[in-house]
């Protein structure tokens, strides 16, 4: 993306992550360069694991 400041989850795949958060036994990790904060802005959904810089 040329411009970082402007990438968001697609809602689509928003929806799909938290339909996986919700399965019992399963656990959804989003990794990312981005600094942790920025991260939990853009991807703020429960039950999903986040992991950055």
């Amino acid at each position: 993306m040329a411009d970082r400041h402007a990438a968001r989850i697609h809602p689509m795949c928003r929806e799909l992550l938290k339909g996986l958060a919700r399965m019992p036994m399963h656990f959804v990790v989003v990794l990312s360069s981005r600094e942790i904060e920025d991260l939990a802005k853009r991807v703020p959904l429960p039950r999903v694991i986040l992991g950055g810089a």
